[in-house]
């Protein structure tokens, strides 16, 4: 299936949603889409994370991360649509997704 997944940078600014993760409240701000295929979309969030931690060079596919942005990561949020119309929202832990 395809999947339009937009990565949300939590721009919380003490920082604190590095060691706790995303939480209700927590300012997002949408940094880029990407169109994925992918069987599932947990596997489409893990492929926009592998995007989004490759900073300086794209993935196989050339997808690339925006260069002023930092990398994605613990308590930043993924939108997930698929082709379908159906969503996922899937927010970063220190390891995997909530």
């Amino acid at each position: 299936m395809i999947y339009e997944v937009t990565a949300k940078l939590n721009r919380r600014e003490d920082g604190g949603f590095f060691h706790h993760g995303y939480r209700d409240g927590d300012p997002l701000e949408d940094v880029a889409t990407f169109t994925i295929e992918a069987d599932h979309p947990a596997v489409a969030a893990e492929v926009v994370f592998r995007i989004g931690n490759l900073r300086d060079v794209g993935d196989l596919e050339d997808r690339r991360w925006p260069e002023r942005e930092r990398s994605l990561s613990v308590g930043d949020v993924l939108e997930i649509i698929g082709a379908d119309g159906e969503g996922f929202v899937m927010a970063c832990k220190p390891v995997g997704w909530e």
